[in-house]
């Protein structure tokens, strides 16, 4: 009965999660809005190339990049041991010079996405950057 429970509670969290993204992409372009745990945004881009960026709320002992997974189409690339790497977001290739940085409360992580397991008041960020020599 517990394990019922936990089942159908996780469905109800991940169809709000659904809907919420379906209205989020449905506005126009919007200032960045605070992230409330369990709510996914994808923030439009601003007019600056290479500034793209996607949001959303860690779910306590989910890994970053499982949410990620979740709300976006995501191309990976496995090195292993290393983990895995994005290639693209929702089609978003990042261009040559460029690369998709993961942030955790606005700050870069020291770790990789598929290792990092989130909590509830994570603010987690993808941001599409520039290489620097």
């Amino acid at each position: 009965m517990i394990k019922r429970i936990k089942i159908l509670s996780s469905l109800l969290v991940v169809a709000v999660l659904v809907l919420g993204y379906s209205i989020f992409s449905q506005r126009a372009q919007s200032p960045v809005q605070p992230v409330t745990s369990g709510q996914e945004q994808t923030i439009a881009p601003p007019q600056v190339k290479g500034q793209q960026s996607f949001f959303y709320a860690g779910i306590k002992g989910e890994t970053a990049m499982s949410l990620l997974k979740l709300y976006h189409k995501v191309e990976t690339k496995d090195f292993g041991d290393l983990g895995e790497m994005v290639v693209a977001i929702d089609g978003i290739k990042p261009a040559a010079d460029e690369f998709w940085a993961f942030y955790v409360n606005g700050k870069s992580s020291t770790i990789g996405a598929s290792s990092y397991k989130t909590k509830d008041n994570d603010q987690i960020e993808w941001r599409l950057e520039t290489i620097t020599e």
